[in-house]
């Protein structure tokens, strides 16, 4: 059935996944995936036919759900599924890997002898000609087949949980936060887990030490049960919290292949077939005596080392876990860590009133931390409290000398409050540090030009140009620079330099087309404006009268202004 689902999903948008024209085009992937041995039939199907091929492999998973000739049509679902899935390699997920691994090793099994219409069929038959139903018998491949599937799983988690030790937040305890806080999974608001770090460092230690032990655990008969329960629970978590529903019901599903094959034969309802006399039957009396001699026996045997070591094993593995949670929160302050992760979910969901909470109450058991200074700083600043802002950023460089973005940020709240010399000063301190700066040059041409210091701020601009060339900002802003020193004619050639960039800077067209009124050049100003007036409405340019033409439908300019690309860029002094 969730193969059928899958199938049925991608046909929402065939066009888009597998059409000549979709998102992955036919030729690149065929020949990146012919240099890996994979194969699709999908490469053969001509664009006219891609929807009767479509339905058709419906019609076959279709048959393979219900268990309708299933010794073909298994194999026939395995071909098409694989189709799919290699010739959208960039829309996969582990759904449609688990998939594939399943449906593999089903072919080689007689998958369809137990619960099937096949398993229908036949006993309809049998009992039309009067015979007993047959009980569906284990095989050699049904074996294999079961063999393989364990196998696959168990290796699969285990490199599941190696490949997450790659990862420093699954050692450092905040990976199943990070996964929780992500708002493409989210099924449901997960910010009570912000107030538990021990939980989520337990969690995410947790699904490590699962997957990893997975593939020793799951072969210990006693350890079995519990292995298998903490999986199911881990997956309907997945599932539940994180939205990916499909995936975890195919992993349970896969659990089925350690089940004890005489749990699936008991759900056969069919009567076994009549077998030959037995010896007598035993009396009530005899038959509980030897029940209880039997149990006598049992529960007498003594318990094997082996029985010993595998109960064992478990509890020191959990206890392990527990006491790296510890570990782990005691050496690295989780308290403040996690309080400090709290502030920054607020401060991007601009709740500044919890964000100044949560970073104060941090702050109250590290007075001197200068990560939660900083992003205490920056709520009050964004929530308009920019004295507060402005302490904050000083107590965080004085705890770490050299904090560039404090640092900046302080300059930044200097100039804002009209100290410009002060603003100046602090922006130098940066720079002394990191000349490459471009942001803090940006910042310090600003706080010139607003003390009319044109040189000045043109020389910062060109250097934050130099060290940034792709980087539209400094263009506009030396365009407002020599604009402001009465040069017109080269901020014309900055705001160019800057449409060249970014041409759908509204603020770059408005200055630009207002430049070219000033000239006298009204065509290339309407042009300018217009462009201006289509990307941005005029009440956000801020100006209260702007042509609003469409482009096309302005006049042909007495002339025409120079390409964008055309212009020449200023050279650096």
């Amino acid at each position: 059935m969730m193969l059928l689902y899958t199938h049925l999903v991608w046909g929402l948008a065939l066009e888009a996944f597998f059409g000549p024209d979709g998102w992955q085009d036919t030729l690149l992937v065929a020949t990146r995936q012919q240099e890996s041995g994979a194969w699709s039939l999908l490469w053969f199907v001509p664009p006219e036919h891609l929807r009767t091929f479509h339905y058709a492999g419906l019609a076959v998973i279709g048959c393979y759900t219900v268990g309708l000739f299933t010794r073909v049509t298994s194999v026939a679902a395995w071909i098409v599924a694989v189709s799919y899935i290699n010739r959208a390699p960039m829309a996969n997920f582990g759904l449609d890997q688990v998939n594939s691994m399943i449906l593999l090793y089903l072919c080689l099994a007689p998958c369809g002898a137990a619960f099937s219409v096949d398993r229908l069929w036949q006993a309809y038959r049998c009992r039309q000609a009067n015979r007993p139903v047959p009980r569906p018998a284990a095989t050699v491949m049904t074996r294999v087949a079961t063999r393989l599937l364990q196998v696959h799983v168990a290796v699969l988690y285990l490199f599941a949980g190696l490949s997450k030790l790659k990862g420093q937040t699954w050692w450092t305890g905040d990976a199943v936060w990070l996964g929780a806080a992500n708002y493409e999974y989210q099924s449901g608001s997960l910010e009570w887990l912000a107030w538990h770090p021990f939980l989520v460092n337990f969690l995410t230690h947790a699904t490590v030490f699962f997957e990893i032990s997975f593939c020793v655990f799951v072969w210990m008969r006693p350890l079995r049960p519990i292995v298998l329960l903490g999986g199911t629970m881990l997956h309907l978590g997945i599932g539940g919290f994180l939205g990916m529903w499909t995936f975890g019901l195919a992993m349970i599903l896969t659990y089925v292949s350690f089940l004890p094959p005489e749990w699936i034969a008991s759900a056969d309802t069919n009567p076994p077939p009549p077998g030959p006399p037995g010896p007598p039957a035993k009396s009530r009396e005899e038959g509980l005596s030897a029940s209880s001699a039997a149990v006598s026996s049992e529960s007498s045997r003594p318990v094997s080392r082996e029985a010993v070591l595998h109960l064992g094993l478990l509890p020191i593995g959990l206890a392990l876990l527990l006491a790296g949670c510890g570990v782990e929160g005691a050496a690295r302050g989780s308290a403040e860590d996690q309080l400090l992760e709290r502030g920054r979910m607020f401060v991007g969901r601009e709740d500044y009133p919890k964000a100044i909470a949560a970073l104060t109450e941090g702050l109250g058991a590290a007075p001197a931390d200068a990560d939660l200074l900083y992003e205490r700083g920056i709520a009050y600043e964004r929530s308009g409290q920019l004295d507060a802002a402005l302490a904050d950023y000083t107590a965080a460089v004085a705890a770490r000398p050299g904090f560039a973005r404090a640092m900046n940020n302080e300059a930044a709240i200097h100039a804002r409050q009209g100290r410009l010399v002060a603003a100046v000063e602090g922006f130098g301190r940066v720079l002394e540090r990191d000349p490459a700066d471009a942001l803090a040059l940006r910042n310090r041409a600003q706080a010139l030009l607003d003390l009319m210091r044109f040189e000045e701020a043109e020389k910062d601009l060109l250097r934050s140009i130099e060290l940034d060339p792709a980087a539209p900002e400094p263009w506009h802003q030396l365009g407002v620079v020599r604009e402001r020193a009465g040069q017109v004619e080269k901020a014309i050639e900055a705001f160019s330099a800057a449409l060249r960039l970014n041409p759908l800077s509204a603020e770059s067209w408005q200055k630009r087309g207002e430049l070219y009124r000033r000239l006298g050049r009204e065509g290339e100003a309407r042009h300018d404006l217009a462009r201006a007036a289509e990307i941005k409405p005029a009440l956000e340019l801020g100006v209260e009268e702007m042509p609003v033409l469409p482009v096309e439908e302005i006049a042909p300019l007495p002339v025409e202004p120079k390409p964008v690309d055309e212009i020449p860029l200023p050279e650096r002094s």
